[in-house]
């Protein structure tokens, strides 16, 4: 829109994203997140083969994964109900929440991680590569989304200020 001398006048009614790269949104990168931690807990966190049998543990069949599974949807529900309020930060009722889901997650997953790689590397070496166990992809899909989930809690809740009332 232009005004009779041709100064451009802002037009506030397209939504913040059209002013910004989509990666640099914070809510963009926590919705992310919530859906790595989510997809993370459907597929394998321990693989054991042995012989001609294979076996493997999904996180949802376990109780860290299930509250892994939990933070994850509601870290993603948080995002996208800032993200349908067309904002790029976290208020400061969905901080608090958010944030403690993102630490119980970042602590269980980086914890199921070690203990699993741990035990893995311990049955393998004792039964002299007769049996393999190593750690799925699914626990590392979720510790990598839940320790996202975390710095991008922070970094929108952060965003929060640099924004104008």
């Amino acid at each position: 829109m232009y005004t009779m001398e041709n100064d451009p006048v802002p037009d506030n009614t397209q939504p913040e994203e059209s002013n910004s790269n989509w990666l640099s949104n914070s809510l963009n990168l926590l919705l992310i997140s919530g859906v790595l931690m989510v997809v993370g807990c459907f597929l394998p966190w321990v693989e054991i083969n042995a012989l001609f049998i294979s076996l493997s543990q999904t996180g949802i069949e376990t109780t860290d994964g299930t509250f892994v599974l939990i933070c994850g949807i509601i870290i993603f529900l948080v995002a996208l109900t800032g993200k349908r309020r067309n904002r790029s930060h976290l208020s400061g009722i969905a901080f608090a929440p958010t944030l403690i889901c993102a630490l119980l997650s970042t602590a269980i997953s980086i914890y199921d991680l070690t203990d699993i790689k741990n035990t893995a590397s311990e049955i393998s070496s004792n039964s002299e590569n007769f049996v393999n166990a190593s750690t799925g992809v699914g626990i590392w899909i979720a510790a990598i989304g839940s320790i996202g989930a975390l710095w991008f809690t922070v970094s929108a809740f952060v965003a929060r200020k640099k924004v104008k009332p």
